[in-house]
């Protein structure tokens, strides 16, 4: 139960300092927030930290549970969660999503959804979630075998509008000891080891096998090396943003690019201005195997003109320039480069890279 913050144990004041820290951070500070429970034990741990920040904080809590449909079980996990909501003074959001087939990225875009509908209807900014060391870790290490790049390695942040992570620098135990310290309770949720899952497998099978090889320290050697590879990912963004902006041309097919500056960039850039400008004139982000297909075509046919199909459009080469129609020979949307501020250092760094934002989509929601 939640009582007064001044008096905690060590490890618990610790946990709940690093969390406000990354509140504070966030700018979340006299406003009602969402704090998505599902009853195991990160999520309720973040929910009893929260609770003895909101007095400080002053935050109004509204507590949002989602059905998944998968488990017979879920409707006693989510009376759980609203017990503890109605200890904490907080507003209870129950919801109940459609699973479809059930696999792990219908689940994730429908629960973010639904929190996002919550936090909406609640006049809330921001929806806090419970991911932790471990999270990060599993989430380097899957997008690692999905091809990802730096920006995918780099982890996931903690502070990504409208989700916060308060959580993301404290281990599962860590939290666990915080709910055993306040007398709270928490549920296993069998799913999470699941062999049904990708992320189930790297936990049952995968994470065991590396840690017995090669113990605990290369695992966590990953949140080390992270920060490196985002701010090598954020830097090479800003270039591949000068280079976008100098080779955009206009023409009749949207912004087309000038071949000859392209193929004079450096490979990094160049596959970095290939994926943004795929994305944004076209139907969807290029994989990194169609940006590889991509690159070759263009070292193959420097001198002739000609197209590739990619991310559901056609590419083509003439006079010069590359521009993107769309499937069916519909003209892709214009989404100016050359109309942006793309040359705003500001601007450049307040971006995401394409790659990035496709690899944070495929994080699970605590």
């Amino acid at each position: 139960m939640t009582t007064d913050s001044t008096r905690l144990p060590m490890n618990v004041h610790r946990c709940v300092r690093r969390a406000g820290e990354t509140l504070v951070r966030a700018g979340i500070r006299n406003e009602p927030v969402v704090v998505a429970v599902s009853g195991g034990s990160d999520s309720m741990a973040l929910l009893e930290i929260v609770a003895l920040l909101a007095p400080k904080l002053d935050l109004a809590l509204h507590v949002a549970s989602i059905d998944h449909g998968m488990r017979a079980e879920a409707g006693g996990e989510i009376e759980a969660v609203r017990a503890a909501a109605a200890l904490c003074g907080a507003i209870f959001h129950p919801a109940a999503i459609d699973p479809g087939n059930g696999d792990e990225d219908t689940l994730r875009r429908r629960r973010h959804l639904a929190l996002e509908e919550i936090a909406r209807a609640s006049g809330c900014r921001f929806i806090l979630l419970g991911h932790t060391r471990e999270d990060q870790i599993e989430t380097i290490v899957f997008r690692f075998l999905r091809g990802a790049g730096l920006g995918g390695l780099s982890g996931m942040r903690e502070i990504r509008p409208p989700f916060v992570r308060p959580l993301l620098a404290l281990g599962r135990e860590d939290l666990r000891d915080v709910l055993r310290a306040r007398g709270l309770a928490w549920f296993e949720d069998p799913s999470n080891t699941s062999d049904r899952y990708a992320r189930g497998r790297l936990r049952s099978q995968v994470f065991p096998a590396m840690l017995r090889a090669f113990g605990q320290g290369a695992l966590e050697h990953l949140l080390d090396v992270a920060p490196r590879w985002r701010a090598d990912e954020d830097y090479l963004e800003i270039e591949a943003g000068r280079l976008i902006a100098f080779a955009s041309r206009r023409g009749p097919a949207g912004v087309e690019l000038d071949a000859a500056a392209l193929a004079g960039a450096h490979p990094a850039l160049r596959a970095r201005v290939l994926r943004r400008w795929l994305a944004e004139q076209g139907e969807r982000a290029p994989t990194s195997r169609e940006i590889a297909v991509i690159e070759s075509w263009l070292d193959e046919s420097r001198s002739t003109e000609g197209g590739i199909d990619v991310a559901g459009a056609r590419l083509t080469r003439a006079r010069g320039r590359l521009a993107l129609r769309g499937a069916g020979g519909r003209l892709p949307r214009v989404e100016s480069f050359i109309d942006s501020p793309v040359l705003s250092d500001d601007a450049l760094r307040s971006g995401e890279s394409h790659e990035q934002r496709r690899d944070e989509e495929a994080e699970e929601a605590g």
